[in-house]
Formats: structure tokens, sequence, C-alpha cells
């Protein structure tokens, strides 16, 4: 996981720092889409899985190549709503390839390709114009290239953790305080 900067942040991961305390966005790890100074900002969590599957979720699905799809919470905008995402590495190269709102068909043909990682996200991250930069400014969020780590559903928080001591090691302290800290 490396630090980056710049001024359009499409494809960038954006990482909570410690101290934000939005709960829709805590401890959140953020994957951009679309970073533009005439449209605003997009983008989807990665790190919110909601612990069920799209078969369960909807059962016309069960008997789809789909129902083992995972689903996360991808933000507070439109939670009603499905967004498909996957992610092709290259493991030789150490580049990805994002697929973001893709339709049905290509997320089913994507989940055949073992180098692929394909889940919907329910809802989205959005910013209005401006709004990303301003937060950026507060230093509400971190900005780190994206990695094929960002994407382990074992420990949600832990990925959050690792890409904060690889941005600024110097917040690991805040980073692993416990969520209630009377129960340390």
């Amino acid at each position: 996981m490396r630090s980056s900067s710049s001024n359009n942040l499409s494809g960038k991961c954006l990482v909570a720092h410690p101290s934000l305390a939005d709960p829709n966005f805590r401890r959140s790890v953020i994957h951009l889409s679309l970073d533009s100074a005439e449209e605003g900002s997009l983008g989807i969590i990665l790190n919110r899985p909601m612990n069920t599957t799209l078969g369960r979720m909807n059962r016309s699905f069960l008997q789809s190549p789909m129902a083992d799809l995972p689903l996360f919470f991808g933000g507070p905008v439109q939670p009603e709503e499905m967004i498909l995402a996957a992610w092709q590495w290259d493991e030789d190269e150490g580049i990805g390839q994002f697929h973001f709102g893709i339709p049905m068909e290509v997320a089913t043909l994507l989940m055949a390709n073992p180098n692929a990682i394909v889940r919907g996200y329910m809802g989205y991250a959005g910013w209005s114009v401006g709004q990303l930069a301003e937060e950026l400014q507060e230093k509400a969020w971190l900005v780190a290239d994206p990695c094929p780590e960002m994407l382990e559903e074992d420990s949600p928080v832990q990925v959050w953790r690792e890409f904060i001591q690889s941005i600024n090691p110097t917040l690991s302290f805040l980073a692993n305080i416990p969520e209630d800290p009377s129960v340390n």
C-alpha cells in the first residue's frame, strides 16, 4: 500500500483518518471511481461486508450464477440500489483494472475468471463539487493507491489499519484504539 497525491483522485483510495467520527465513514476505505471538478466525486466503501449474498438477499437469484455474490455496504447514498463492481489484478505487473457499474451478464463472466474479484455494493459514497477537496484540506481523508489487499474480507477494520500504517505510521496509535475504549 502506497500513499498517493494528485489533483484528480479517480481510481485512488480514500482512507478515513482515525479521527473521522462520521458513522457512515468511520474506519472506511473507499475506492473513488470518479473525481471531477465539474461533477463531484463518487466511490464505494470497500471494507463494509454485509455478511450476506445476493441469493440470500433476493431469493430470485438463488438459482443464478450470481447467488453467491458477496454484498457490501457501498455508502449512504441510495443504499437500496446495488452497484456491481469487479477488480482484475495482474500480480506480475502489479496493476489492477477496475470495472464499476457493470451489467449482470459481465459480472457473471468475470466471476468465472480466477483473477477477478466481483462484488455487489448497496449504495455509494458521493460528494458534490468541491466537497471532497474541502474534506481533504480538513485532513478527514488520506489518499492511497489501490492494491489487492484492500479487498480482504476477513478483517475489514484491519484492512483500514494496514492502509493507515502504510500511509502514515505515526497514526497507527490512533488507528489501534478500540471502537469502545471502555472495553479495553
